[in-house]
């Protein structure tokens, strides 16, 4: 049994950034708030309050010691107000001034901003010290603080700059935390995003090798882990390009060596006559050359052909073009604009090529609609054949399965055209899948990034 239920933080993953650079940055953000909020809560509780007090209290104690000497009933009120006017300008810096007859007024004590602070301070000890009726007056842009005491005869006024009850080393220590904190916070940032960098290179690196582009640009850069994760990728691309280009050649080599033997056989044929025997052995002669064929086509898929810049509107027409017969219609229709895709262009044509020829056994009219969604191009080729069960759709893109139960080649299929239409599609970076046609037939559906 635990002790302590499981806490979820499913909510907390949903606020976070997700990139590493933010996330980093929050990491050293965040203890350096929390340093400048504990060093300005200890600085303010226990220095700046403690000074601001004290310095409340000399101003309190020296305003009450002139209460105390004007409330004195044998005090000459004039001489006092002249005496103490001269020697607190001089050597306190309060200005005194007595108004027979006045009164306090309506005025209310109230603080704003760093007043606040100062003001109650002051209010507290004048409060303490003082028992005669006063108010307590503090003028944040004159930055002078006004002190008024009911006294025997009127209302004794005294003017205090401010900074006898503030220290500037609130600014100052503040200033000091906060430009700190800010070099230090460029200086992390900018080393963050030159460690950062690599990692982005590497991750389009990876992604264009997925697509099947060309990623001789990529360098092994960066801190130790990074040039580790980078060599290791480099040497991955190498020995994937080494297998495809074997696999490649053993098919078109294998695919040669069975050409001769079956030409050969052919003209042997050719030599025997016409009767039923020999008829047949030459249409699974012919079969077999299909095969061949398919095993080449099927090879060449993952030929050396560069990806450029292309043209998907002109290259569709081209096909459109190709394939279209008599008995077989290819129609295409484009929403939008900016159809110039980075891909092999020959590859991509016998995509396309192979399910067109894949529909042609089928249908007798193709709708091929093509429209960009944000950064990627939906492809859709529709036909009004008989369509593809469900259950079948995803078998169909392994080699050699044909669709038809008994499995024989009289339809012209080897049961490679939408396996290489798939393999061409992959490499490139997208996806194909098949749906239901709007005409009833089947939707071949190619997504390709831009």
């Amino acid at each position: 049994m635990k002790l302590f239920p499981l806490i979820k933080f499913s909510w907390l993953k949903a606020i976070l950034p997700h990139g590493l650079f933010a996330r980093s940055f929050l990491i050293l953000v965040t203890p350096i708030l929390l340093i400048q909020v504990i060093l300005a809560f200890v600085f303010f509780d226990n220095h700046w309050n403690r000074i601001t007090d004290r310095l409340a209290y000399a101003v309190a104690g020296e305003v009450a010691v002139m209460v105390d000497l004007m409330e004195n009933p044998d005090a000459k009120v004039e001489f006092f107000v002249e005496a103490l006017q001269a020697l607190n300008s001089e050597h306190l810096e309060l200005n005194m001034q007595f108004r027979a007859g006045a009164s306090l007024g309506e005025e209310q004590e109230a603080f704003s901003g760093w007043g606040i602070f100062v003001g109650d301070a002051l209010l507290r000890e004048i409060n303490a010290r003082i028992k005669s009726p006063h108010r307590v007056l503090i003028n944040m842009q004159n930055k002078e603080v006004m002190i008024k005491v009911a006294v025997k005869g009127g209302v004794l006024f005294v003017d205090i700059p401010l900074r006898r009850l503030f220290s500037s080393t609130a600014y100052i220590f503040l200033l000091w935390m906060g430009g700190v904190s800010i070099v230090l916070l460029i200086v992390a940032v900018l080393f963050m995003r030159n460690q950062i960098r690599p990692i982005k290179r590497l991750a389009v690196a990876a992604d264009w090798f997925g697509k099947g582009r060309d990623v001789s640009f990529f360098k092994v850069s960066g801190s130790k882990e990074v040039r580790l994760a980078a060599q290791s990728f480099l040497d991955m691309k190498e020995r994937i390009n080494k297998q495809v280009q074997q696999r490649t050649s053993m098919l078109a080599g294998v695919s040669h060596d069975l050409r001769t033997p079956l030409t050969r056989m052919k003209l042997q044929l050719e030599m025997m006559g016409q009767d039923k025997d020999i008829l047949a052995m030459k249409a699974d002669l012919n079969d077999m050359e299909r095969m061949i064929d398919a095993y080449l086509q099927f090879a060449r898929g993952e030929g050396d052909e560069e990806t450029q810049d292309t043209d998907l509107v002109l290259l569709l027409s081209r096909c459109a073009e190709t394939n279209s017969k008599k008995n077989f219609k290819v129609d295409i229709q484009t929403e939008g604009e900016n159809f110039v895709v980075p891909l092999r262009a020959f590859a991509f044509e016998r995509c396309i090529t192979n399910v067109l020829s894949n529909a042609k056994r089928f249908s007798n009219e193709v709708e091929i609609t093509m429209k960009r969604r944000g950064n990627t191009v939906e492809i859709h080729i529709d036909d009004n054949g008989e369509g593809i069960p469900e259950a079948e759709r995803e078998e169909v893109f392994k080699p050699f399965y044909r669709g038809d139960k008994s499995r024989n080649t009289s339809s012209g299929s080897v049961g490679l055209g939408l396996n290489i239409a798939q393999d061409i599609i992959l490499s490139h970076g997208g996806d194909i899948h098949l749906n239901e046609s709007p005409q009833g037939g089947l939707r071949v559906t190619i997504e390709l990034p831009v």
